[in-house]
């Protein structure tokens, strides 16, 4: 009798990560909602200056917009890092969720905080 080579199948399969696919889910929410952000902050003052809306509708609808991002950016951020360490899961999915999610609020507090400190410095000159 002969030895016969072990048979081998395919690898083993990494299971899925229900968290990391949420989070990068959650992400692709976001920029989607840039995207959306971008073209009204085009097409929203013509539309104030037609339908003849005070300027503080315009900005009550960035507010919104950026409120609905920022909670947005916690949660992706908040399921990434249960979806990064979660052991033996896939973590692709998590680690963009997480990072984009970090990102998104990031640019939110530097957004808040900046903005002040330029216009001070723009109208003190």
């Amino acid at each position: 009798m002969t030895a016969s080579a072990p048979v081998t199948g395919p690898p083993p399969r990494t299971a899925g990560n229900p968290f990391g696919l949420v989070a990068f889910l959650l992400a692709a929410a976001l920029l989607l909602l840039g995207i959306v952000t971008r073209i009204l902050s085009y097409a929203l003052p013509q539309i104030v200056r037609d339908s003849g809306a005070s300027v503080s509708t315009f900005t009550l609808v960035f507010a919104v917009t950026g409120v609905i991002g920022l909670l947005i950016g916690i949660a992706a951020a908040i399921l990434g890092i249960v979806g990064v360490t979660r052991p033996g899961r896939a973590h692709a999915l998590a680690g963009a969720g997480l990072a984009i999610g970090i990102f998104q609020v990031g640019a939110w507090i530097v957004s808040v905080v900046g903005n002040p400190i330029v216009g001070a410095l723009v109208t003190h000159r």
